[in-house]
């Protein structure tokens, strides 16, 4: 959320709590555009007619995680 503020300068950001609800919001026209997974956004499109998904990203999340020795953990450090 604190991302999308700072990189959204020229919009209203707010914060929805289920998929369902910003789905309909978006469906019924009361907002305009929101920020989802690519893959999320594109299944969405495909059910409310008219939705485009844009090609561009407005930010770009890395993400990184850290090992410890305990043994799910290593078995997760071996599989990725």
């Amino acid at each position: 959320m604190r991302g999308a503020v700072a990189h959204l300068k020229n919009a209203k950001v707010i914060e929805y709590q289920t998929y369902d609800e910003i789905f309909n919001l978006l469906k019924s026209g009361e907002i305009d555009a929101f920020a989802l997974s690519r893959d999320q956004l594109n299944a969405m499109a495909k059910k409310i007619p008219g939705t485009r998904v844009l090609d561009e990203t407005f930010k770009q999340t890395v993400t990184a995680w850290r090992c410890t020795n305990h043994p799910l953990a290593l078995a997760l450090r071996a599989s990725s």
